[in-house]
């Protein structure tokens, strides 16, 4: 009975089980046989973007085009995004207290309703890091202002690293008429990259390396977010590291396929 209430809703509690199935039993003894009897241990559930059924095609049909890419072929391309960072990051931290201290001020985590923000533009391809771009606070990347940071950023970048693909995702700044021109007349080859793919995109996988050794730096203010960001990008995000990114792409995409274009553990 505990066994079948699981596999109809995974989320469930041990005490919510109970209440469902109406066994006179403990939480605790719940909790035992989930795990002893069918190996059912409670873990923090995976974030992952909801794809419909177009998503899923998009998804698959540009998984089929590109499989038969080498890595030396993905070794020519580009990746970018945006992210966002702040004082103030949503990772869990852990502590040593003593006991009957969670709530003492000197093991706790300090947190704003309102922290700043600032959002960053990066590159990097299999051969290291690219550039990283601040953007101003408040300010939107529409069209225009994403061509200007590719006018001032990305030409020469590509050039340095010798790559002629340039990926970036479906955002509606990357899409517009002007930037697409812009891309034409500078005769850079464009992924037609699915929506809501964060999973086939390794740039997503250097963004939380910079958030988690973001958070262990404790920034003080944005001043200091700026300046760890930018060390951690130079210092921490190695060519090895990008590499190994970059070469993930196949696989990557042959999990996608044996998915059906469903969300996979990237």
């Amino acid at each position: 009975m505990i066994r079948r209430a699981v596999v109809r809703n995974p989320f469930l509690s041990s005490q919510e089980i109970l209440s469902e199935t109406g066994l006179q039993t403990s939480s605790r003894t719940v909790r035992r046989r989930l795990f002893r009897d069918f190996r059912l241990r409670s873990r923090i559930a995976a974030n992952k973007p909801l794809l419909d059924s177009i998503q899923r095609e998009k998804r698959m049909a540009f998984c089929k085009k590109y499989k038969l890419w080498k890595k030396e072929d993905w070794q020519k391309v580009m990746f970018s995004d945006e992210s966002t960072f702040s004082q103030f990051g949503t990772h869990l931290h852990r502590v040593r207290r003593p006991a009957n201290e969670r709530y003492n001020s000197r093991y706790t985590i300090k947190t704003i309703k309102h922290p700043q923000k600032i959002m960053v533009w990066g590159c990097f391809s299999a051969s290291g890091r690219g550039t990283f771009h601040f953007m101003k606070q408040g300010e939107t990347v529409n069209a225009r202002k994403y061509i200007e940071v590719l006018e001032d950023r990305l030409s020469a970048t590509m050039t340095i690293h010798g790559t002629t693909w340039f990926q970036q995702d479906g955002a509606p700044a990357h899409t517009a008429g002007t930037v697409k021109k812009w891309f034409q007349d500078h005769k850079i080859n464009l992924l037609d990259w699915p929506g809501n793919s964060p999973d086939l995109n390794p740039i997503e996988n250097l963004w939380e390396l910079l958030k988690r050794k973001l958070a262990a730096k404790c920034p003080k203010n944005l001043q200091d977010v700026v300046f760890w960001l930018k060390y951690i990008w130079c210092h921490e995000v190695t060519p090895e590291l990008c590499q190994l990114l970059a070469n993930s792409i196949p696989n990557r995409i042959t999990d996608v396929l044996y998915k059906k274009g469903h969300q996979t553990k990237y």
